[in-house]
């Protein structure tokens, strides 16, 4: 996969970026150009997880922004004023999605959503707020409105239903089982509900 610059003048393509891996190159789905020839955040997942890297438009690594064992899903928001990124992944739990902000330069990596489950955002366009679809394996979905760190502050509307009160739901619950080979496979069940033991 490579990424060129194109001199609209002339035509002159030249190339800022290149990447192979040997079994495949997702397409850069969340690439973005900061202003003034600041450079570019890319998403990529050649180290083996999907992380964000800081590159020059010369095509030289600033800063390897996130890294480890976990995912950066999608960029959702770039503060270039700020010089801070908003995006949404998972760190400990692979079954999660939360919404995270970290600094350009890898610093300050903070988690905006606390409860365990899917977060789905919208980030403001002057990220001083973001819309948080919220849900888990026990919580309908539900909007809420939060601040840029992470304090709700409205709920807009939840889908919960006095109805669902008046089921005798099953419990379900969500655990990890390790597999002979080592890998910790994520399982949902339910469980009846005069189960005991």
């Amino acid at each position: 996969m490579k990424i060129f610059s194109v001199n609209v003048e002339n035509g002159k393509l030249t190339e800022i970026y290149s990447e192979h891996q040997n079994s495949w190159v997702e397409w850069f789905t969340d690439l973005k150009i900061l202003k003034n020839g600041r450079g570019m955040i890319i998403r990529s997942n050649k180290s083996g997880y999907a992380h964000l890297y800081f590159y020059g438009m010369d095509g030289n690594l600033k800063k390897r922004i996130t890294q480890g064992k976990w995912e950066v899903k999608r960029i959702d928001f770039v503060d270039e004023k700020n010089g801070t990124i908003y995006f949404e992944g998972w760190q400990k739990e692979s079954t999660e999605n939360h919404l995270f902000k970290v600094n350009f330069d890898g610093s300050v990596l903070i988690r905006l959503t606390e409860k365990a489950g899917t977060h789905s955002c919208n980030v403001s366009p002057n990220g001083k707020y973001f819309l948080d679809r919220f849900s888990n394996i026990n919580t309908p979905p539900r909007l809420l409105l939060c601040d840029s760190e992470g304090k709700t502050l409205r709920m807009l509307g939840g889908s919960k239903s006095d109805i669902l009160e008046k089921y005798d739901l099953p419990k379900v619950e969500l655990f990890r089982f390790t597999t002979s080979d080592g890998w910790r496979l994520p399982v949902k069940w339910f469980l009846p509900t005069n189960f005991d033991k």
